[in-house]
């Protein structure tokens, strides 16, 4: 499970719903609000990496650039094959 999402073998989103008073899990969103949602996810995870790397070099560990960098190749050729 990462940011709260749960992904399971056939590329599903079991997305939590963020208060009590949502309606809509992801799946029950639109195109338009998943797209949204999908761009948001997007930006916070550069942010993320971003931060992990600058983290890394603060506390003196290997930078991770590489690691994160063959990370999102992987997520798009598992994307390719949906």
């Amino acid at each position: 499970m990462v940011f709260g999402i749960e992904q399971t073998d056939k590329m599903e989103i079991k997305m939590p719903r963020r208060h009590k008073s949502d309606t809509k899990t992801f799946e029950e969103e639109t195109y338009a609000e998943q797209a949204k949602t999908i761009n948001a996810a997007i930006i916070y995870l550069g942010k993320a990496i971003k931060a992990n790397i600058k983290r890394a070099k603060l506390e003196g560990k290997k930078n991770p650039k590489d690691k994160r960098i063959k990370n999102l190749e992987d997520l798009i050729e598992r994307i390719k094959k949906i």
